[in-house]
Formats: C-alpha cells, structure tokens, sequence
C-alpha cells in the first residue's frame, strides 16, 4: 500500500511512540482515507513504523491541529534495532 500511495499517512521525525498518532504529527496522508480504515504509518524517510486504524479522514488528518489520527495496531521493528544486538 505504501509503495502504491495508498491509505498511508507520513509522521514527522523518524520513529513511532506510542500507540496513538495525533494529527499534529501528520504532514501527508493520503486522502482517500476514511475513519475506520486501516492504514500503513510511514516516517519523513518512507519507511514502514507501524499498521494502524484511522480515526479521521485523511485530509483532516493533515489540516487538523489536535485530536487522535490513528490508532496503532501493530509497529513494524526496525531492522537496526534487531540486528544489533
């Protein structure tokens, strides 16, 4: 779906915390998106954090400053973070 740019919303930063993304963090998302719609969370570099449920639309998502976007329902690990260790 990210790959198609379809129902994804962008993140500022790098990485996802929490499990709760509020719309004051999100500066793109695809505006087909409706509330109750799952969705893929990208960061600004495009890479997959999580697989979530939107809370709104996606264009009040990016025109909106406060409020729940989505909700996440599963993070993707980072591949850094597993092979270091």
């Amino acid at each position: 779906l990210a790959k198609q740019k379809k129902y994804y919303l962008k993140l500022h930063g790098e990485e996802l915390k929490g499990s709760t993304i509020f719309a004051v963090g999100v500066f793109e998302a695809d505006p087909e998106i409706r509330p109750s719609d799952g969705v893929v969370i990208l960061n600004e570099k495009d890479e997959l954090l999580a697989v979530g449920v939107a809370s709104l639309s996606g264009s009040d998502m990016v025109s909106m400053s406060s409020g729940r976007a989505a909700k996440v329902k599963t993070k993707v690990k980072s591949l850094t973070k597993a092979h270091s260790g």
